[in-house]
């Protein structure tokens, strides 16, 4: 209905993002990990890296935290490039 049916299959992705989140917020990181680790895809998947992250990083793990904002980083300079530059 209005486009919304198109993205029927990404749903799953973006109600794992919020569920994330929430646990993030209540500062359980690792049941944020547990639904942040099932996305697959959505459009701002350098954000889903980014919590991961910061997750991570709560945790105490940097190596894991830090390869995650790397790539985030990455797939923002990509978007960037895309939108930005000829």
């Amino acid at each position: 209905v209005f486009g919304l049916m198109e993205d029927v299959p990404n749903m799953e992705n973006y109600y794992q993002v919020g569920l994330g989140l929430i646990e993030y917020k209540s500062e359980d990181y690792e049941k944020a990990l547990v639904h942040l680790n099932k996305v697959r895809t959505i459009k701002d998947m350098h954000r889903v890296h980014y919590w991961k992250g910061m997750a991570y990083k709560n945790l105490g793990d940097y190596e894991r935290a830090a390869k995650e904002f790397e790539i985030s980083v990455r797939q923002t300079n990509r978007r960037v490039k895309k939108r930005f530059l000829p």
